[in-house]
């Protein structure tokens, strides 16, 4: 499985693909650089607040807090704070 994200002008969207087949649209939410330095992605009700590292190309999430995420949180937390993300482009 291949995971991609792309952050811009407030929205983040996730792409997924896999066995060789084309990239679809897993994911998608609004999002904010917190004063504290945390990015938080909302969706509905669900707020994922995460700590970040960002080094050379490569991005790497922490998940800090999940409100009203139901069971989404065990996706925000897995496929989005398990494993570093490297910048293709």
């Amino acid at each position: 499985m291949v995971l991609s994200m792309s952050f811009q002008d407030g929205f983040f969207v996730a792409y997924q693909s896999g066995d060789g087949r084309p990239a679809v649209e897993s994911d998608h939410r609004r999002y904010e650089l917190a004063d504290d330095g945390s990015l938080i992605l909302r969706s509905g009700d669900c707020t994922v607040r995460y700590r970040y590292d960002s080094s050379s190309n490569t991005l790497r999430l922490y998940v800090v807090k999940l409100e009203g995420c139901g069971g989404d949180g065990p996706y925000s937390t897995t496929f989005y704070a398990s494993f570093p993300f490297i910048r293709s482009s």
